[in-house]
């Protein structure tokens, strides 16, 4: 399937201009952790025969870093989101809290501790991308060698 097709079936099911509603995205975020779960499964037998051009490695480890780029935008935004809904808990009666009286000082250290953990999780993720970067680099400049026995070794042969 061309790289084209992934993105074109993802934006059929889930279009940039929306509409955005919690369900819509809660499905985008369950569809990620699907995709993750496909790549586990494709790759569990090993990539040597799977990823046989370096090449095709190298856009996987590309896109991967767009990936975690991308995730470090919404982690933000969660932990922003965390933020804004404990500093409300404390002049509304909207939040409820499981212990122990759902008072709005524990509503909002909560929150403020989910944020903390959201940046934290974000800052792994830029972290990711960059580790993901430098190996892509590593990776572009190699590719499989198609030359027939007259113009020399493929790539593994010996002369």
């Amino acid at each position: 399937m061309p790289t084209q097709t992934g993105i074109d079936l993802i934006n059929q099911a889930f279009s940039l201009d929306g509409p955005h509603t919690a369900d819509t995205v809660i499905a985008a975020a369950a569809a990620i952790a699907e995709l993750w779960r496909y790549l586990g499964h494709a790759t569990i037998g090993g990539t040597r025969n799977l990823l046989a051009d370096p090449a095709d490695a190298y856009s996987v480890v590309g896109l991967l870093s767009v990936a975690d780029r991308r995730a470090t935008d919404v982690l933000e935004r969660l932990a922003g989101y965390a933020v804004n809904v404990g500093d409300e808990s404390t002049y509304t009666k909207h939040f409820g809290h499981d212990d122990p009286d759902g008072s709005p000082d524990q509503i909002q250290a909560g929150m403020h501790y989910a944020a903390t953990e959201l940046r934290q999780a974000a800052n792994s993720r830029r972290w990711s991308a960059s580790e993901l970067d430098r190996a892509a680099g590593w990776l572009s400049h190699i590719y499989r060698n198609t030359t027939t026995s007259d113009e020399g070794a493929a790539l593994g042969e010996e002369n």
